[in-house]
């Protein structure tokens, strides 16, 4: 259905400030929405499913990792959850169902859990049902819709020419590919966004009516209720005459949508909610928002009833949004709408031939590759190889440029350390470039039980097991030391290693808040005698901070269970010698199995793994990343042996970070500076003992440099 205004009328309608004159605006709104939607209505209630610590930048979400807002935090609810909210928002008079989680998309496991939740919906409910999940391809929009989701929810926030003030981890052309891929799976869509988020009224008639261009079944329309902490924080409160002024002239732009008024319309309109409706409303977002709390659902029945509007729900299971109106829309024809706009969709038969180029690949393949690719562009996550000409160092050849080097591993610069180098060359000069084979075949050597037992004596333990990688390291362990019907407790800011080893163990994984010894004590209680370990990083890769190993060790004592703490960021770094959090704990010998790196601070490549003699020959026999790898070259096992012999005992012109372990009640940070014997003025350094600040890690300047990296991305 057409604009009923140009451009130029809603610019004018937007100056208004006489009352009566907006009073006159109402009213012709009310009109059309009258004509195109009679007395019916569309109440939509929704539950929180996955709340906090998105990796997002939006400037108005309380859930932002960037934000300092309080907020609730929990992980996936479970399908039957899901259902429980459903039927409550039922009873509440809810015609609609929304599942909303935070970020721009969802693991393989948590998006099971969405279609799980649907599906019960459907079956024990009459509400219609929806989703917002973020971005999505056109595949997981087909499994939505399988599962029985009519509509999916996808804002684009604001104009375009303001969007960049939103966020910048998310783009514009991104949100638009999730619309096409919602409409070409045959689903309804629900587009709006947010007013007064400082915005100027041609940027608001511009959303309006580039949201005519998207041709949305539904437009929500949020107002920006400001969270301190946020960054629109603190902007004021709307003019609650201004969001019904608004409100119509919205309706006038797109008068065919669906509206309904969502989140901040309490702190927003107060008693003015009615005329609200009136303005051009179908419904209203019944209930308790994502972070804040709504009206009572009996307040809102009763105003848009005092209006002469039903609000009565149907029988039909959501099989049509309104009787004789299969599209839930007026005077609007069935079928898909088109975007427009350049956002290079492809044509379908287009992508069907470029798939069938590839030889023995389905005819999704290559469809679904490249828009992969595409949503990794959209969320600022797609990344390339960046070529370094010359050594490790603190100045680098970088693709041609010459740059400061802030965001290397090679904490203590042994990677070009003439002794490591040398070790290195003699051990491929006697040994040969490769081991040839699994260490239990034929690949073990002597620089590899050299290392090994170098590594034990290091770290206080029996034995020592050397790995391929850090990752191998992790991802072998924990799924050799846990198992099904097993509990492993991981850190909710643990390495993507230590997640993916839990997620192989086919254990059940509790993920603790970072840092909340309360909350493992908690989860500890619930699994009884299935807890089997406790996983978590020594020092985490993304923050700086130290995990509180001494009362995570008291709690593996306690409940019977494994304590595993990954080393990669401390060794070298803290502890006496460099010899990691552990021994900064006190705790060498006593945490059952302790993972470490060569390639950080010992300037080399692999991993290890120290615990008693009986821990690692188990090891050695059951984990299949070791099992089943060719062993690390001898040239390269010669090269950490020399490394560590550098670090112990300490020598001219290396100097190891140290710093205590983060007490539960974490201090003000000590400054400490010092300068290396053998460097120049300009590479002198200053770090914050004990802070879990970003300027208190070595891998912080790398976050600092890339604030999109998302947790977990650091190497091992």
């Amino acid at each position: 259905m057409p604009s009923l205004i140009s451009f130029e009328e809603a610019l004018a309608l937007g100056e208004l400030t006489d009352h009566q004159e907006i009073g006159d605006l109402v009213e012709r709104a009310w009109a059309v929405r009258r004509e195109n939607f009679g007395d019916s209505t569309d109440m939509c209630s929704l539950v929180n499913a996955k709340s906090g610590g998105c990796a997002e930048d939006c400037g108005f979400c309380a859930q932002s990792r960037y934000a300092e807002a309080d907020t609730p935090m929990h992980a996936m609810m479970e399908p039957e959850q899901i259902l429980e909210h459903a039927k409550a928002a039922e009873a509440a008079g809810a015609h609609r169902f929304c599942m909303v989680t935070q970020g721009q998309g969802l693991s393989k496991r948590d998006f099971e859990k969405i279609l799980e939740g649907a599906k019960l919906v459907a079956e024990q409910t009459n509400l219609k049902r929806c989703a917002s999940i973020g971005h999505m391809s056109g595949e997981r929009a087909k499994k939505l819709r399988e599962a029985g989701i009519q509509r999916v929810h996808h804002n684009v926030e604001s104009a375009r020419s303001y969007y960049p003030e939103v966020s910048t981890t998310v783009r514009y052309e991104g949100r638009l590919r999730t619309i096409q891929a919602v409409k070409e799976a045959g689903l309804e869509t629900c587009v709006g966004g947010i007013l007064n988020l400082g915005e100027s009224p041609r940027q608001r008639v511009e959303m309006a009516f580039e949201l005519t261009e998207i041709n949305p079944t539904s437009v929500p329309i949020n107002l920006l209720n400001p969270r301190s902490g946020t960054k629109f924080g603190e902007r004021p409160l709307m003019d609650a005459m201004e969001v019904v002024q608004w409100v119509a002239i919205f309706r006038l732009i797109i008068p065919g949508a669906l509206f309904r008024l969502c989140g901040g319309r309490v702190e927003n309109l107060g008693d003015l909610q009615p005329l609200a409706v009136k303005a051009g409303l179908n419904g209203v977002m019944m209930g308790n928002f994502l972070t804040t709390l709504g009206a009572e659902p009996e307040d809102d029945r009763a105003m848009f009833e005092e209006l002469g509007l039903t609000v009565a729900r149907q029988p039909d299971n959501g099989a049509n949004p309104r009787p004789g109106d299969a599209d839930g829309r007026a005077d609007r024809p069935s079928g898909r709408g088109q975007l427009l706009g350049s956002i290079d969709a492809a044509a379908s038969d287009q992508e069907d031939q470029e798939a069938a180029a590839l030889p023995g690949t389905p005819d999704r393949g290559m469809s679904e590759i490249a828009e992969r690719l595409e949503e990794l562009r959209d969320r600022g996550l797609h990344r390339r190889l960046r070529l370094i000409g010359g050594p490790q160092g603190p100045r680098v050849t970088l693709d041609g440029r010459q740059v400061l080097l802030l965001c290397s591993n090679d904490y203590l610069g042994l990677a070009n350390h003439p002794k490591v180098r040398g070790a290195a060359a003699e051990a491929a000069m006697r040994w040969g470039a490769g081991a040839g084979a699994s260490r239990l075949i034929s690949g073990n050597m002597q620089p590899h039980s050299r290392l090994e037992k170098r590594l034990a004596a290091f770290k206080g333990y029996e034995s020592a097991l050397l790995f391929g990688s850090g990752y191998l390291a992790n991802t072998g362990t924990i799924a050799a030391l846990a198992g099904e019907d097993e509990v492993v407790f991981s850190d909710e800011l643990n390495h993507a290693s230590i997640i993916d080893g839990c997620r192989l163990s086919r254990a059940e994984t509790f993920v603790y808040r970072h840092g909340d010894v309360e909350h493992l004590s908690w989860g500890l209680r619930k699994a009884g005698k299935r807890a089997a370990l406790i996983a978590t990083d020594g020092v985490f890769s993304m923050d700086g901070d130290v995990a509180p190993l001494a009362e995570l060790s008291e709690l593996a004592k306690r409940h019977g269970c494994r304590l595993m703490v990954d080393e990669a960021h401390a060794t070298g770094a803290i502890g006496p010698g460099g010899r990691g959090s552990v021994a900064a704990a006190g705790l060498s010998g006593e945490v059952d199995v302790v993972m470490g790196t060569l390639g950080k601070a010992l300037g080399s490549y692999g991993a290890y793994v120290c615990a008693n003699r009986e821990t690692t020959d188990y090891l050695l026999n059951t984990a299949r990343s070791f099992v089943f790898s060719t062993a690390l070259p001898p040239s390269v096992a010669a090269a950490g042996l020399a490394a560590l012999e550098l670090l112990e005992p300490p020598t001219p012109g290396l100097c190891a970070m140290r710093w205590p372990a983060r007490a539960s009640a974490p201090t003000a940070p000590r400054r400490r500076s010092f300068r290396c014997r053998s460097a120049t003025p300009q590479q002198r350094w200053t770090f914050a003992s004990g802070s879990s600040s970003a300027a208190s890690s070595p891998r912080a300047s790398a976050r600092q440099q890339s604030p999109r990296a998302p947790r977990g991305c650091a190497s091992r």
